[in-house]
């Protein structure tokens, strides 16, 4: 059975190599080269991530089960007090038996308990509101809400604990968290914990996304403050995504070394290099864009998605509601995503730091490009003005990127 094992992986890597390659020899054999990842602290780095990635590949998978038995247990409920025709009034969204609440309770907090997962430490903190997540999960403003910030709390946990870190910015939190002195590293961290936890109800491919800015000076490190860390995607070491779906993917970016892609073996407990140097088509054949805000989009996109569907070999639309997954597949297959400036969202939804910055530091390293703002800007040189600044971005493949970057230039020239 290894044998087999084996060799499947083997045709998976594309490679002449025989043998498995973990993320830890990765970073350790096929990096030592690298001044940026060439160091204790890198590697450190690195290992808290994977920590990080195993418990929340753990907690998503646990509240795909638990609110699938929450939905049968709530319809057969309804049915018994409504009959299969009726429909209940709002008061009753949200009831769900104690049974039902204790047993999803006590699943996470076993599988809290796995070693691949945490310390009996982390444990309190990551089966904390189990309860609270099945119970609000019926309601539609909140669906996801607390995976979410499960999520959160398990990479708080870990890189707080870690020595490796020195700042630590989430998505879901108003601020930085500052790390005490005795336990800072050189690294900021950025991270989105769950980009779409609606998709978690449905059992849907969701994700998450992170970047890594190092810092050496000792000012830095000693005096921090929200304006030295508001900083461009030039100060970038290391940026990826997580993939939670029928499997768990980590693909991991270094700078000037390429992206790398690695694949959970739950049976063996750790991430087994699947793709490396990956690198994206010079030309895709999909788009990404809600298209549901289609009349409030700018002139250039309007004329841009139009041409797109009436040339002869035109992209196809493709739409999962993660940015994540589909930043995934337009790594792997080439495309075009866009998230325009539009009525309502003048300064578009996606996050600078959070988001755009990881897209973009990973569209380099693989051959495609990312701009956002005035359609012109390099998002990797963009500086940061808030925590959660938002801005209108595209990226992927090069020819269909730098198509609508045209287009936006010869806007503006014609308008002067």
């Amino acid at each position: 059975m290894d044998s087999i094992f084996n060799e499947i992986f083997t045709h998976v890597l594309d490679t002449e190599v025989a043998e498995l390659i973990s993320l830890s020899e990765f970073i350790y054999f096929n990096q030592r080269d690298n001044p940026i990842s060439n160091t204790p602290e890198f590697m450190k780095l690195m290992l808290t991530l994977e920590s990080v990635v195993k418990g929340s590949a753990h907690l998503v998978k646990a509240s795909n089960i638990i609110e699938k038995r929450a939905a049968e247990d709530l319809e057969l409920e309804r049915e018994e007090m409504f009959g299969s025709d009726s429909s209940e009034p709002d008061s009753c969204i949200s009831h769900i038996s104690s049974d039902l609440l204790d047993d999803g309770e006590d699943f996470i907090c076993n599988i809290g308990s796995n070693p691949n997962l945490a310390a009996g430490q982390k444990q309190r903190s990551v089966c904390s509101g189990a309860s609270s997540r099945t119970q609000s999960v019926f309601f539609k403003d909140e669906w996801g809400q607390t995976i979410a910030e499960r999520l959160n709390t398990v990479f708080v946990d870990y890189f707080a604990d870690s020595s490796t870190t020195s700042l630590i910015a989430s998505e879901m939190d108003k601020t930085f968290m500052l790390i005490d002195k005795e336990k800072r590293g050189s690294y900021v961290l950025y991270y989105s914990p769950l980009d779409c936890p609606y998709n978690v109800y449905y059992g849907s491919t969701c994700g998450s996304m992170f970047s890594f800015v190092k810092k050496t000076d000792y000012k830095f490190k000693q005096y921090l403050n929200m304006e030295n860390a508001l900083l461009p995607g030039t100060y970038v070491d290391c940026a990826g995504y997580v993939i939670y779906g029928c499997s768990t993917v980590l693909t991991l970016g270094i700078r000037n070394a390429g992206v790398h892609q690695f694949t959970l073996d739950a049976n063996l407990g750790m991430f087994i290099m699947t793709a490396t140097n990956m690198r994206t088509p010079i030309k895709g054949k999909i788009y990404t864009i809600d298209e549901s805000s289609s009349l409030s989009w700018n002139q250039v996109v309007a004329e841009y998605i139009d041409q797109k569907k009436k040339e002869e070999e035109r992209l196809d639309y493709y739409q999962t509601g993660s940015v994540v997954s589909t930043l995934h597949y337009i790594i792997k297959e080439g495309g075009i995503f866009i998230d325009p400036a539009s009525e309502g969202y003048k300064h578009g939804q996606t996050p600078l730091l959070f988001t755009a910055i990881p897209m973009a530091f990973l569209m380099k390293e693989c051959g495609g490009e990312c701009y956002g703002g005035n359609g012109l800007q390099n998002v990797l040189e963009m500086f940061p003005q808030t925590l959660h600044e938002t801005i209108p971005v595209f990226f992927g493949s090069k020819k269909d990127v730098e198509g609508l970057k045209d287009m936006f230039r010869k806007y503006y020239e014609s308008a002067h």
